[in-house]
């Protein structure tokens, strides 16, 4: 989630009384939240329709060990699938907020998506209890809808706490032991030393450059060939004679495939997972 110093959310009381139905919005946020209690929920439902896809999360706080019991979940017809937990006599929760799309911007896959992060890091915080049997998982996304979902999840995360459900924390920052680049019939691996990404020897780096690749990063590459003597001839291609450390990954990812390149896409770990999604901001 990205850290913010400040932003703006805005709530919206329907009946007058803070505890009741509640509409939720960020300006400049195409998402929006609806929170009310169980008790009211059938009104609820008939007053906003819901016909649309989402992503919901029910709780109660009357716990033993003072944890809330929350249950997540999404559907492409909420109406109907919160009208179920309504009536359920084996889901106990006694507040509900559901987040959609204005405009329709998110499908249901999405919303299957910010589902099965929700439940992730519920599980994860250990702050609450989950009460979800099984942990759904995430549908097949193209790249950009992945970024566009978790958009969405950063945004959803700063207005859940002011719905009284501060469970979910911080997505974690997973370990990077070593990443990984292959583009252009190219592999390398690279491995991060405080501020420095490194890239391991035996990597390989493209012979030809584009035509668009500034002055700097081809005075590089022609330092690291001619002085440094770290690339070297190999078949069709330049290989790395030893580690070498960049001082960021763009650069590193630009001397390799010999033109400007966003390295925070370009390297991934062993999972597929881009830099970007380890990292706060761009270098």
């Amino acid at each position: 989630m990205r850290v913010r110093q400040s932003y703006e959310v805005r709530i919206h009381v329907y009946s007058g009384k803070l505890e009741n139905t509640r509409r939720i919005v960020k300006p400049g946020w195409t998402g929006q939240g609806l929170v009310f209690s169980r008790s009211v929920l059938t009104s609820v439902l008939r007053q906003f329709k819901l016909t649309e896809s989402g992503v919901y999360v029910l709780w109660n706080d009357a716990t033993v060990d003072q944890q809330p019991s929350i249950y997540i979940g999404s559907s492409g017809t909420l109406n109907e699938r919160l009208q179920v937990q309504a009536n359920s006599v084996k889901l106990s929760w006694s507040r509900g907020v559901v987040f959609t799309s204005q405009g329709k911007i998110l499908n249901n896959a999405h919303f299957k998506h910010l589902e099965a992060k929700l439940v992730e890091l519920a599980k994860e915080s250990r702050r609450c209890n989950p009460i979800n049997k099984n942990d759904p998982r995430p549908p097949a996304l193209s790249e950009s809808d992945i970024s566009l979902a978790e958009s969405y999840l950063d945004e959803m995360l700063l207005c859940l706490p002011f719905v009284g459900i501060d469970v979910f924390g911080e997505p974690p920052k997973p370990e990077i032991k070593e990443l990984f680049l292959n583009s252009k019939g190219i592999t390398a691996r690279c491995y991060i030393d405080g501020e420095r990404f490194v890239v391991r020897a035996g990597s390989l780096a493209v012979t030809e450059e584009v035509g668009s690749i500034s002055r700097s990063l081809s005075e590089l590459r022609r330092q690291l060939i001619e002085k440094d003597q770290i690339l070297e001839a190999s078949g069709d291609k330049y290989k790395f004679t030893k580690d070498h450390p960049f001082a960021s990954p763009s650069t590193a990812a630009g001397v390799l495939l010999g033109g400007r390149t966003n390295g925070n896409r370009a390297w991934k770990d062993k999972n597929g997972r881009p830099l970007k999604d380890f990292r706060r901001k761009e270098p």
